[in-house]
């Protein structure tokens, strides 16, 4: 089974990519982190196959959490997705080893699967349909 660590310090996002990511992916154990510190600790507790975090953990900062991750973990798949699509924010993000980089004003349900799917390899037809399909995750 599959495992991907959600990082997001908000509550309603992080449970609406929760929400999507269990619908669309029944099959992949979904793991939720806050901050830096309960991130961290899912990495080395309940090594995930993909990590997804934002940038802006509440005041600590996500790009030196992928950072820390990849000293760890350099195979470790991870996609920034964030509210802060800076060109210096995607140069560090890309500097620091993460593979995507995702606007969260842009993404949709099938743009946050796509990159699920493309970053654990799993086929076309490993998502299921999501029933916010189209729309923008709030």
């Amino acid at each position: 089974m599959f495992r991907i660590l959600i990082v997001e310090d908000h509550p309603l996002y992080r449970s609406v990519l929760y929400d999507a990511l269990c619908e669309s992916f029944p099959f992949i154990d979904i793991v939720q982190a806050a901050d830096t510190g309960s991130a961290l600790r899912a990495v080395d507790e309940r090594l995930p196959d993909l990590v997804l975090t934002d940038i802006n953990l509440g005041g600590e900062s996500g790009l030196e959490l992928i950072k820390t991750i990849k000293s760890l973990h350099n195979d470790l798949p991870i996609i920034v997705l964030t509210g802060h699509d800076l060109p210096e924010y995607r140069a560090t993000a890309s500097r620091y080893g993460a593979q995507d980089f995702l606007s969260k004003h842009r993404c949709t349900p099938e743009v946050l699967c796509g990159a699920v799917r493309r970053h654990l390899d799993l086929p076309e037809d490993a998502a299921g349909r999501s029933a916010r399909q189209g729309h923008a995750l709030p």
